[in-house]
């Protein structure tokens, strides 16, 4: 490993790195980000711990660097997170403030770039009336999408998906159930054509991962999604994507759309799914207060919210101007990223009375985030993990994890809270015959 001088050493500043060296960019050249603790790689496979260590060092502030030569500031405070969520003037969502992004800091080929980079006309990386108009759109789309039929059509979803290895006695409940389910239901809402599930999956969680094919997945992602359009204009169905082709968005927005509703909506929904059964299966007390009935559907998926929230991190908010954040100073043109794992294990807010903690029916958690851009599908989002939990609980009650809870294992993303397997062992139950 070459090994750089530090920018705080005065007789090093006449020391040149070595040309193509990461300290050439601009945002290595910072003090700040001297010494910043990488958001990826193996440190990333304890979060408790990693969360823990950079709030000693560094307070609910803490400079990251999201890949060698780009520097960021994970806000891991909840109450700083919070005051950034809810000022969208001084925190900003548009990654066109960001000095990295362009000035070229980021690399062409980078695997950031689908979750950090800017994509014009879409909700998601809006600010002002622009986002408030695309932003209303969006949450009617989903009202529209929210209907009596869409409860009787999830509870057909799951039975069909159990169906697929009840009889077995083993299956892994996040490639076989947890990602199965958001996407036939969203395949039902959106018209998605079927057929597609693991292409659909697999290159959702590449555009997630911010890894060397994430830029690939991106692309694939979104012309899945423009053959789609360009089929529901020739056809068009009782569904999602041709009610927003008659809505008021311009041919240019329609894509962008799409793409942060299904992204966003399938990526969070199957870890939330994931993360509830891991806690059945793997924390003694969890699972029999829920079988017990100590503990509601609706509450374990709340607890699961706040210990594995489906986006640990999230870009991002990037700074038009100068300001300050839980006394750190911030400079015009810097990354932040919404440290909600964090947030939700800050001992700031530890609660005296433990009925009172984030996950005991306090909705206070941050896993939807907060302000202008919260999550416009939260209800649909809790109705879908509700009723895909539930039904498998139903089905398979004696579900046991089939491994050691300790070698289980997340993706490697900065940003998903995603389990790779969760492999289950359970009695074979006979199937619905549903069609």
């Amino acid at each position: 490993m070459t090994t750089h001088p530090d920018p705080t050493d005065p007789e090093a500043a006449d020391v040149a790195p070595p040309p193509g060296c990461p300290a050439h960019r601009t945002t290595a050249n910072r003090v700040d980000f001297a010494r910043a603790t990488p958001l990826f790689g193996p440190g990333l496979d304890d979060m408790d711990t990693f969360y823990g260590t950079l709030r000693a060092d560094h307070g609910p502030v803490a400079p990251v660097l999201l890949e060698p030569g780009v520097g960021a500031w994970l806000v891991l405070g909840y109450h700083a997170l919070l005051e950034m969520l809810r000022d969208g003037h001084r925190f900003p969502r548009s990654p066109l403030n960001w000095t990295d992004l362009t000035a070229g800091v980021v690399a062409p080929d980078s695997g950031l770039r689908p979750m950090m980079a800017h994509r014009p006309n879409n909700v998601a990386f809006a600010d002002g009336p622009d986002h408030q108009r695309l932003r209303r759109i969006v949450q009617d789309s989903l009202s529209a999408a929210t209907t009596p039929r869409l409860r009787h059509d999830l509870h057909g979803t799951c039975d069909r998906v159990v169906d697929t290895f009840a009889g077995r006695g083993h299956a892994d409940l996040i490639r076989e159930y947890a990602t199965v389910v958001p996407l036939h239901a969203f395949a039902r809402v959106f018209g998605l054509p079927s057929g597609q599930d693991g292409e659909f999956a697999r290159v959702m969680h590449a555009l997630f991962d911010s890894q060397a094919d994430s830029q690939a997945g991106d692309r694939a992602f979104e012309q899945i999604l423009a053959d789609l359009l360009d089929h529901r204009r020739a056809h068009p169905a009782d569904d999602l994507t041709t009610w927003l082709l008659r809505s008021e968005l311009r041919d240019e927005e329609l894509l962008p759309q799409l793409v942060v509703m299904l992204s966003a909506g399938c990526e969070t929904l199957a870890n939330l799914i994931g993360s509830t059964l891991r806690l059945k299966l793997v924390d003694p007390s969890f699972a029999h207060s829920l079988t017990g009935g100590r503990r509601t559907v609706n509450q374990a998926i709340d607890e699961a919210l706040v210990r594995y929230p489906p986006l640990r991190n999230f870009p991002g908010r990037y700074l038009a101007h100068d300001t300050t954040l839980a006394g750190r100073h911030l400079r015009a043109g810097d990354a932040l990223l919404l440290g909600i794992g964090g947030a939700h294990t800050d001992p700031a807010i530890a609660p005296t009375n433990p009925a009172d903690a984030l996950g005991h029916g306090n909705g206070a958690h941050l896993a939807f985030g907060a302000g202008t851009h919260a999550c416009p599908a939260v209800a649909q989002a809790r109705l879908i993990a509700g009723i895909a939990v539930g039904t498998l609980l139903d089905r398979l009650p004696d579900l046991t994890c089939a491994v050691p809870p300790e070698t289980l294992r997340l993706r490697p993303s900065p940003w998903s809270t995603a389990l790779e397997a969760l492999p289950a062992r359970f009695t074979p139950a006979p199937t619905t015959g549903n069609p």
